[in-house]
């Protein structure tokens, strides 16, 4: 038997992978000719590294030249069990006999009666070795305790020289240890002295530059509330003057607001951010730019999924700043765990609330309800996205009414009612101007409740790779998945015109949103492509078809596309509403019944779907996060 059966843990999930010799005694055998295997480690069961013990390892007992029978002992060489064997026991470590591995050694569990529980590699090799000897010269061999003892005894000797060595180095290195950290402390600490004074000189620059920063930024809060209550002014006073035949007055940048005026139909909107992009230097076809923008009327999260460097940021940064709105960029941290890391805290001990990038861009779009904003969730799946946006997701279903929570109204309550103390402590100079305004604005801002405007649009971007998580149906159902492959360089030609980004109002972005009754889609259609969604244990309801309607309608009404099939309008749908949720291990079923029935779907109607299946077809395990690889 090979010195591998008692190595630890670690040490056992290479041997899995390097192969090897194990111990086992036989738990059952099958009249057909195979039966199961319990491995062990010395005495114990042997346990797989995620603590599931190894007592049903298959075997095929037909071929031994020996006869066996059940709670015999064994050695045989492990192999990697069938995928299908490892999902049955839940267990990625579950092993199978090698074939013609198998071999009888019923006098093994007597010998290792007599061999004393020693932690020495030298000893387990010199065990080791004598139980290959019993392998090489016969299965059978006869151990007389006679003989056992005797090496038992020169085993005990020997295993007594090797402590003492081992002991009298390992005294050794330890001395030599202790003298080097002591030398390590001594130096730490004449470095703490050095660095006392200036790390207080830095938090005393960092405490002044938090202040300056607050400071500017209720400044900028302040002029954007300004420059929105102008542009909402301005809008309003120009209705009124069109109304009596006036000219219209503007506030706004000349060039900015005759731009505004040419938005007379959605395609002249679509065809001035792409020529916007461009001047840029960023390259996104016609389509790609309608697609994102017919998904943004949905009401949905719009999520950009690709490989790293295809530009999925930057497509919702540029399409803002081409029509003047705002683009907040939220970084996501493979740490957040919680909605608390995206809405903030409450922080009791200093009573005050502990804001975000992400919340502050909700406050601000309440205070400037015609302004857009695009806030995107960069990365998003660096975490699970259902720890900290699931909450959120929901509030977002709330249709008009659509609020946060941050506290109970009982505790605003009391933070309004401390405001009376500190302004007392501000009349005794107890603290400064600087502090009571902070509290103040604190208080003002965060409120017990927090409206969440329809002027904001929360998109995110996906990489994909295998660092980040997957998507469960909660976020599938409530988002529009958009792809992007390869970047295609030859059709890249950026322009050298300067355009200047145009101004559109939350009202006139609404005005765009009317639908079309006629859409290539009806209740029909639906319930033929989720029967065939089943048969692979697949489904989706109405939030998803409400979504698949309600893109169909704005994509179709205004001829936002190139293409003027409506079939093709209904192929991305089929992409980005319905096989995202196709997932899972590729079975026999999936491959005879389900992929052809949903090519026979699809046709010739839907060609993009079928090149997505043929690629979902020939993997392993299904990930449609993976056909961003294969396709442009």
């Amino acid at each position: 038997m090979a010195n591998n059966i008692t190595e630890n843990t670690n040490d056992q999930v290479k041997r899995w992978l390097k192969g090897g010799y194990w111990l086992g005694r036989v738990n059952y055998l099958h009249e057909n000719g195979w039966g199961f295997l319990t491995a062990y480690d010395d005495d114990k069961i042997l346990v797989s590294p995620n603590n599931i013990e190894m007592t049903k390892v298959w075997f095929s007992w037909k071929e031994m030249s020996t006869d066996i029978v059940e709670n015999d002992w064994v050695i045989f060489e492990p192999d990697d069990a069938p995928i299908e064997e490892k999902e049955k026991r839940n267990n990625p470590y579950h092993m199978q006999a090698s074939k013609g591995s198998v071999q009888l050694v019923k006098e093994i569990s007597e010998f290792r009666k007599v061999l004393p529980d020693i932690s020495s590699p030298l000893f387990n090799n010199l065990r080791d070795d004598y139980l290959d000897c019993i392998l090489i010269f016969g299965q059978r061999i006869f151990i007389a305790s006679a003989y056992a003892d005797d090496v038992k005894k020169q085993l005990d000797n020997h295993f007594k020289q090797l402590f003492e060595q081992w002991k009298s180095e390992e005294l050794s290195k330890l001395e030599q240890r202790e003298i080097e950290l002591a030398d390590r402390q001594h130096n730490l600490e004449e470095y703490k002295k050095r660095s006392e004074f200036e790390i207080e000189k830095q938090r005393i620059e960092l405490d002044e530059a938090t202040k300056k920063a607050v400071w500017v930024k209720d400044q900028l809060r302040d002029l954007e509330e300004t420059r929105a209550t102008i542009r909402l002014y301005e809008e309003q006073v120009n209705t009124s003057l069109k109304r009596w035949g006036f000219d219209t007055i503007s506030v706004m940048e000349p060039s900015a607001e005759q731009a505004h005026a040419n938005f007379d139909s959605e395609p002249s909107l679509i065809d001035f951010v792409e020529k916007f992009i461009r001047s840029k230097g960023y390259y996104f076809t016609h389509d790609q730019i309608a697609n994102f923008y017919t998904c943004l009327k949905t009401d949905t999260v719009t999520i950009l999924a690709g490989l790293s460097g295809t530009g999925k940021s930057s497509l919702i940064r540029e399409f803002s700043q081409a029509i003047g709105a705002e683009f907040i960029l939220v970084p996501v941290k493979a740490t957040w765990s919680d909605d608390s890391d995206l809405l903030g805290f409450y922080h009791p001990e200093k009573k005050t609330y502990v804001s975000t990038v992400f919340l502050d861009a909700i406050i601000s779009a309440n205070a400037n309800p015609e302004r857009l904003y695009f806030i995107c969730l960069d990365e998003m799946n660096l975490s699970r996205v259902e720890y900290y946006f699931s909450d959120f997701l929901s509030i977002l279903e709330q249709g008009k009414n659509r609020k946060i929570t941050p506290y109970s109204k009982t505790e605003w309550n009391i933070r309004k009612a401390q405001l009376g103390r500190f302004k007392s402590d501000l009349d005794n100079e107890k603290i400064s101007q600087a502090e009571y305004d902070e509290a103040e604005r604190n208080v003002r801002c965060f409120k017990y409740e927090i409206d969440v405007p329809h002027n904001i649009f929360i998109c995110g971007t996906v990489n994909v790779d295998e660092t980040t998580h997957p998507f469960s149906d909660k976020v599938l159902d409530r988002a529009q998945i958009i792809q992007y492959g390869n970047v295609e360089f030859a059709d890249y030609k950026q322009s050298a015109e300067n355009v200047i980004p145009t101004f559109v109002s939350y009202s006139k972005f609404r005005e765009f949103s009317r639908k079309t009754s006629e859409i290539p889609v009806n209740d029909n259609w639906f319930n033929e492509i989720n029967s065939i969604l089943r048969i692979g244990g697949y489904h989706f309801g109405f939030r998803v078809k409400q979504q698949i309607e309600d893109y169909c309608s704005y994509g179709l009404r205004s001829g936002l596309f190139t293409s003027k099939n409506p079939d093709d309008v209904v192929d991305l749908q089929i992409i980005q509403k319905i096989l995202p949720k196709i997932r899972g291990i590729n079975s026999q079923k999936l491959q005879e019944t389900f992929f052809p029935e949903f090519r026979k779907f699809c046709g010739d109607r839907y060609p993009k779907s079928n090149e997505i299946i043929d690629i979902l077809k020939n993997m392993d395990s299904i990930n449609f996060w993976q056909v961003f690889r294969h396709v442009g």
